[in-house]
């Protein structure tokens, strides 16, 4: 093998021990952590937590079934838009697929 090829190897093995040092610190202070709390506490996070999350769901599809029937009635609105022919502001009728036309005259 050449020199450049030893550098590397050399490298991503000091790499990788690096990463198992960092994971290994990792786990030991979580457990640290851990540690200061006591058992009710934890149980009591835990029911707090999951009730957030609850709640948070029931909101969430709350929205959802709001904005489905907005979705809707945007869509039934769009489909009689395009059907209607516009009215102008002098009341001729000119057959258009979009939004209500008004004519303005500017002086």
């Amino acid at each position: 093998m050449s020199e450049q090829t030893d550098k590397t190897e050399t490298f991503q093995e000091a790499l990788g021990q690096f990463v198992e040092h960092q994971k290994r610190a990792f786990e030991a202070s979580a457990k640290a952590v851990d540690a200061l709390f006591p058992e009710s506490f934890k149980e009591h996070s835990k029911v707090a937590h999951t009730e957030f999350r609850q709640g948070l769901k029931v909101l969430l599809d709350a929205a959802i079934v709001e904005l489905e029937k907005l979705s809707k009635v945007d869509m039934h609105h769009h489909a009689e838009e395009g059907a209607q022919a516009t009215v102008e502001h002098d009341g001729s009728a000119s057959a258009t697929s979009g939004k209500t036309k008004i004519k303005v005259e500017v002086e």
